[in-house]
């Protein structure tokens, strides 16, 4: 799978270069060459599957295995939704017979952007772990510089996505007093040095202008390697897929309806998608030109009206902002809506017969009527489509406008039970009320399962929420409120004030910012760094495992054990080090050498693998190939070795292991010494410790004593 730019760009970028760069070289947006099918039969073998499982479908349709090996996309899917409050992800919730919410909330900043930038968090820190692993301990490590403006929600879970992470830094721009109090501190109360929140004097419209116009320098750009954390990257878009699916297997299981395997159930499903930026509702999009079932998408704005203006009379253009009580939908241009028109564009050339066999034709024709588009819309023209592109857009979609009494209204409704048909009561944040009106006006008869998705929890939006329900006495906000909020808003803010709406302004604070940060660093804090990321990631692999003394203590003691034991006799070799910690990783859990190279580096990798038995092999064939093996290993493997069996040694004379014989203990005894004999020269205070170890040592054993090396001479 390759990924083209909507504005007709010849330059075809892989997922990798897609999701780093965020924007094509022209400034259009990136789409895939195509749009995958499913697999036949997937609505029967996917229907059962975790989300995770599930997300690995998808994801492998669009991402290479050549650029993400299938493994390393699992763990990377893993870490992703493991800070998510219920392994359903995005649980579906019934309130009225044929419509329901899909609650979208339930990640660390309890919303639905949480879904893709936990995602995306991780792919850029694989990606930038995969290019310096290849570099030497000269070179200059890759980094990037990831640039996003919010209205809200995308903010903090852009934040909480990249906080700590390798080697990149993240500018978040919102504006100034225009999100709610929440929201703000969910920003700027992370402590993590590279973090860095702009509050710009100005709409949310200026940030995301800033922001592209920071991206399409091309001098900027390149000198600090510039990525998107806006739903113009790519791997958003694909993040936010997934749920469509997973929301249709578990109506389908709420419906309790089976599929077979021949048939895909007929079951009308309708979408609703509180809109913005456009990103949440092309997701959808996406999932229906795959094969999802999906008989039309709801696009549901506030008085923020551009998308439904465009859907009722096909004119797209800029009316301004109006502030209202559903602020992240406060947008005058939604950035994400040149993905879609890209395939109307590419529609339309369906009627020129010169051109409709052509595919490569119709793609650079659809490219440069986008182009013409965009163009249209930056000199304030706006854009205009005629009534068969009418046809072809509403074909899909479906468009309402919700004002803010009517937000207000139906927060309250649903709270007191007073809408028809309604099987409880519901606290909805403004996003998902503006939906949940624009669901109850479309006119749908009772075959129609309409689908809201609720893009955040109430609990962001103090002030919209209470105004909505200040008539009911009975109603306590702290009732709703999660834990994780209390205290938020008298925490110590970390924010940069930004007087004018000016590029030029936020790239010098870009630079100095930067250029202040890096000059505080130091190589041996690079070192530490490493240490600590090598002991965190040991630590992860063997946290459920213990050694089998009588104590039971955790096993990562042994690693840590024998990287001290390799310090006090003078070797601070980092690579020998790491490897030390590592050593059993391979051979005593799930981690492969391919994620150690990845992680680590090269070198690495190869002693670990140096230190690694085949555990395939019966006990005695590898215990034999320990003896056979290890004299021709380098002098950093065979170092490992003698610290790993001095360390054995001296736990198994403070004590038995549970289960294990005197005889057991002295065989271990015999046969450690048969593998370090093989090992001369490699470190004088190492050979010496054990040779007085093997020679002195005495074991205590039911109130007897034995001597440890019961044949040494």
């Amino acid at each position: 799978m390759k990924y083209r730019s909507t504005r007709g760009s010849p330059k075809s970028l892989s997922f990798s270069e897609a999701v780093l760069v965020g924007l094509a070289e022209d400034g259009g947006l990136l789409i895939p060459h195509y749009i995958p099918n499913l697999p036949i039969g997937w609505h029967t073998t996917w229907r059962n599957l975790p989300y995770t499982t599930l997300a690995h479908k998808i994801f492998s349709l669009y991402i290479p295995n050549s650029e993400i090996p299938s493994k390393d996309l699992e763990n990377i899917i893993t870490r992703s939704y493991n800070s998510f409050k219920t392994p359903v992800v995005a649980p579906l919730v019934k309130i009225k017979p044929n419509l329901y919410i899909l609650e979208l909330f339930h990640g660390p900043t309890f919303a639905f952007k949480d879904v893709a930038l936990q995602f995306l968090g991780n792919v850029f820190e694989y990606f930038l772990e995969k290019q310096n692993a290849k570099k030497s301990n000269a070179e200059e490590l890759n980094k990037i510089t990831v640039i996003g403006a919010t209205s809200g929600d995308t903010g903090g879970a852009a934040i909480y996505g990249l906080r700590g992470k390798k080697n990149i830094s993240v500018f978040i721009l919102h504006p100034r007093g225009k999100v709610s109090p929440i929201q703000e501190a969910q920003m700027t109360t992370v402590p993590d040095s590279n973090v860095y929140n702009l509050a710009v004097e100005g709409t949310f419209d200026d940030c995301q202008d800033i922001v592209k116009a920071l991206f399409n320098d091309t001098l900027f750009n390149q000198k600090f390697h510039l990525g998107a954390v806006n739903s113009i990257n790519w791997a958003r878009i694909l993040a936010q897929i997934v749920y469509y699916f997973h929301s249709y297997f578990q109506l389908l299981d709420s419906l309790n309806i089976t599929p077979d395997s021949h048939n895909i159930p007929s079951v009308k499903l309708q979408y609703i998608v509180p809109t913005g930026n456009f990103g949440d509702v092309l997701a959808g999009y996406y999932a229906k030109k795959m094969g999802l079932p999906i008989d039309s998408l709801v696009i549901a704005t506030n008085s923020n009206d551009i998308l439904d203006r465009f859907y009722k009379n096909g004119r797209y253009e800029n009316s301004g902002v109006v502030e209202t009580h559903s602020p992240a939908m406060d947008i005058a241009i939604s950035s994400n809506f040149e993905r879609w028109l890209w395939y109307l564009a590419y529609e339309e050339t369906e009627y020129d017969e010169e051109i409709r066999e052509e595919i490569d034709e119709r793609v650079n024709r659809a490219g440069l009527r986008v182009k013409n588009w965009m163009h249209d819309m930056r000199s304030g023209k706006g854009l205009l489509i005629g009534d068969e592109l009418k046809k072809v857009a509403r074909r899909d979609f479906n468009s309402d406008r919700v004002t803010d009494q009517e937000t207000l209204d139906t927060i309250n409704r649903y709270y007191s039970c007073k809408s028809k048909d309604q099987l409880s009561s519901y606290v909805f944040d403004p996003h998902t009320a503006v939906g949940v009106t624009a669901a109850e006006r479309q006119h749908v008869t009772s075959e129609i399962y309409q689908i809201c998705l609720a893009t955040a929890h109430p609990a962001k939006f103090f002030n919209a929420v209470e105004k909505a329900l200040e008539n009911i006495p009975s109603f306590r906000f702290d009732a709703i409120t999660p834990p994780e909020f209390e205290g938020l808003l008298e925490k110590e803010k970390r924010v940069i004030n930004v007087d004018r709406a000016d590029p030029e302004l936020v790239k010098e604070i870009i630079e100095r910012e930067l250029k202040t940060n890096n000059t505080t660093k130091t190589s041996s804090i690079s070192l530490i760094g490493k240490f600590i990321d090598t002991l965190d990631f040991s630590a992860k692999k063997h946290s459920f495992q213990r050694r089998k003394d009588p104590q039971q203590t955790p096993y990562i003691n042994h690693p840590i054990g024998v990287a001290k034991i390799l310090t006090d006799a003078g070797i601070d070799d980092l690579a020998t080090i790491q490897a030390a910690i590592l050593h059993d990783t391979v051979e005593d859990t799930d981690t492969s050498f391919e994620e150690l190279e990845l992680h680590f580096g090269k070198e690495v990798r190869d002693l670990v693998e140096e230190c690694t038995d085949d555990k395939s092999l019966p006990r005695l064939d590898r215990k034999r190939l320990q003896i056979e093996s290890t004299p021709h290993k380098s002098n950093k493997a065979k170092a490992i070795k003698l610290a790993d069996k001095l360390n054995n040694l001296r736990d198994l004379v403070r004590a038995t292991p549970i289960g294990w014989s005197i005889q057991r203990v002295q065989e271990y005894f015999i046969w450690a010494k048969k593998v370090t004999d093989g090992i001369e020269g490699v470190n004088e205070k190492l050979e010496a410790e054990l040779d007085e170890l093997y020679r002195d040592a005495t074991l205590e054993f039911e109130g007897q004593t034995y001597k440890g090396h019961p044949e040494y001479r």
